[in-house]
C-alpha cells in the first residue's frame, strides 16, 4: 500500500518526492545509468499522487507499490548495480517474460510515472485536471490497454477530481501558487 499525500502539507510532500527524481536522474542527466534504490524510492515517493486523483485511482499508487517490490525481489534474487544491467542479464536469460520479472514491472513503472508527469506538466499549464487526465492517459497508458480496460479508465479519469481538488491535496493548504511552482519542479526532475 501505498502512503497518501492527502492532508499532508506540500512541505512535508512535495519536496521530498521532487529530490527523490533529482536524485534518480542525476545519473542520466551525466549520461550514466540509473540506479535501481534511487530509482524505486523516487516511484515510491511518486505514486501517492494518485490519491489527489481521487478515490478511483488508488488502484494505481497500489499498481506502482506492487511493481517496485517485484523489482526489489529481482533485485534481491539477482543483483544488479543498475537498472539496465538487471534487465539486460533477464533478456540474456530468456527471463524477461516471466510472471514477476523486473523488465515488466520496470516498463509499466515507466509507463505510470509518465502519465503522472504528463498529467501533472498540463495541469500546472492550466488545463483543467480531467482534460489533463484525460489526455496524459491517452498519451502514456492507453496504447497498453484493450478497449474494455481503457473504457473503464476514462470513466474512472472523468470521475476523478476537478483541479481545484487536485491541487488543494497536493498543496496541503498552501498557496495554489506555490503548489503549482512545486508540482512544475517535479515535472522537470522526471524528465517530462
Amino acid at each position: 500500500p501505498t502512503l497518501s499525500c492527502v492532508g499532508m502539507s506540500a512541505a512535508a510532500f512535495l519536496p521530498p518526492v521532487v529530490a527523490a527524481w533529482e536524485q534518480a536522474g542525476s545519473n542520466l542527466a551525466t549520461g550514466g545509468a540509473v540506479d535501481p534504490e534511487a530509482f524505486l524510492v523516487a516511484v515510491e515517493k511518486l505514486a501517492p499522487i494518485a490519491d489527489s486523483l481521487g478515490r478511483v485511482f488508488n488502484f494505481l499508487g497500489n499498481e506502482m507499490a506492487e511493481n517496485v517490490e517485484e523489482v526489489r525481489t529481482a533485485l534481491k534474487n539477482h543483483p544488479a548495480d543498475r537498472l539496465r544491467d538487471l534487465v539486460r542479464r533477464e533478456v540474456v536469460e530468456k527471463r524477461h517474460k516471466e510472471p514477476g520479472a523486473a523488465s515488466n514491472a520496470l516498463r509499466w513503472l515507466v509507463r505510470e510515472a509518465r502519465f503522472i508527469f504528463s498529467l501533472l506538466e498540463k495541469i500546472t499549464d492550466g488545463i483543467d485536471s480531467r482534460t489533463a487526465a484525460t489526455e496524459a492517459y491517452q498519451e502514456t497508458l492507453a496504447p497498453f490497454h484493450g478497449p474494455m480496460l481503457q473504457r473503464t479508465f476514462l470513466w474512472g479519469l472523468w470521475a476523478s477530481s476537478g483541479t481545484e481538488a487536485v491541487l488543494a491535496s497536493l498543496g496541503g493548504g498552501q498557496e495554489v501558487d506555490v503548489t503549482v511552482s512545486q508540482a512544475r519542479a517535479l515535472v522537470v526532475a522526471g524528465g517530462a
